[in-house]
């Protein structure tokens, strides 16, 4: 887990995350799950897990997420028709989300 904040009130979130070496932005604007993933290369010219440091940029608007990589590697993705705002509030998680945090409510969002 790179990023996550959510409402819990309602089904509202937004996550970044490292998934097997790819990243992965998903968004819920409550009206189902947008997803980005910029998936590693078989042949190691994208990867993250290098030891190097790396430029990300995550962007929402409206309905599309994207991600950008050391500026040359995009991915992009979006959610169903509906709401274009996501309604979250802090706290912000990096890194992690806390045990404090109601795990029932954050796994179902996990991948």
């Amino acid at each position: 887990m790179l990023f996550y904040t959510d409402n819990p009130a309602i089904p509202d979130y937004v996550q970044v995350q490292l998934v097997n070496g790819s990243i992965l932005f998903e968004f819920d604007n409550g009206n189902g799950v947008g997803r980005a993933m910029l998936a590693v290369s078989e042949n190691n010219t994208l990867t993250v897990c290098d030891g190097n440091w790396h430029e990300l940029v995550i962007r929402k608007a409206e309905l599309v997420g994207e991600i950008k990589l050391d500026g040359i590697h995009s991915a992009s993705g979006m959610a169903p028709p509906g709401r274009v705002g996501v309604d979250t509030y802090a706290p912000l998680f990096f890194g992690g989300v806390p045990d404090v945090i109601d795990s029932a409510l954050f796994v179902k969002k996990m991948v």
